[in-house]
């Protein structure tokens, strides 16, 4: 779904609602932020939102996967300021939030 180098994504979760998803970021070891986004397994447009994630933050993601019929999502990142391959990072995510 997006084209950025050094690109992650999580194995998919279930999706029950219709509500945003959720990311934090623990740590990155490089330092700076990570761009979040939601998928759904086959990388269909589900209108979500990308965002910008700082050390110490957390975000929700709005995204349609539910509303289209999809009933899992995985989470994207990718770094926002250097190689991600390169830094050790560590955060939360989840498919629904509150």
């Amino acid at each position: 779904m997006y084209a950025w180098s050094n690109t992650y994504r999580t194995p998919p979760r279930a999706k029950q609602d219709r509500s945003s998803s959720y990311v934090k970021l623990n740590a990155k070891s490089n330092g700076g932020s990570i761009w979040a986004w939601i998928e759904t397994p086959s990388s269909t447009n589900v209108g979500t939102a990308v965002v910008n994630v700082g050390v110490g933050q957390q975000r929700f993601i709005t995204q349609n996967v539910y509303e289209n019929g999809y009933r899992q999502a995985l989470l994207g990142v990718s770094d926002a300021n250097s190689d991600l391959a390169a830094a050790k990072v560590s955060g939360v995510w989840s498919s629904d939030s509150v």
